[in-house]
């Protein structure tokens, strides 16, 4: 799998006995973080997934329009009822 933010790019790297046990959230779901270890390897960066997280109904407080461009101090802090903001779809 490979994850982008603003920042960079990851790649996660799952594991057959990590895909196993989380196959269902990890083929079904929109918006999905991960926890694991970080290694990195001169400016590639790897995370060795351990955990999965379903934020797929998340998706549902995007703005319709996808207009609005979040600024840092304007994210939503952890149990904010703010609404995310659009992600780009690569697909």
């Amino acid at each position: 799998m490979t994850l982008e933010d603003e920042t960079d790019i990851a790649n996660i790297i799952v594991w057959p006995k990590v895909f196993t046990r989380h196959r269902i959230m990890v083929m079904t779901s929109r918006l999905i973080a991960v926890r694991g270890r970080l290694q990195r390897v001169g400016i590639v960066t790897h995370v060795v997934a351990e955990e999965f997280v379903d934020l797929s109904e998340d998706l549902r407080n995007l703005p319709e329009n996808g207009s609005a461009v979040p600024r840092a101090d304007d994210m939503r802090p952890c149990g904010s009822q703010q609404p995310l903001f659009k992600s780009r779809d690569f697909h």
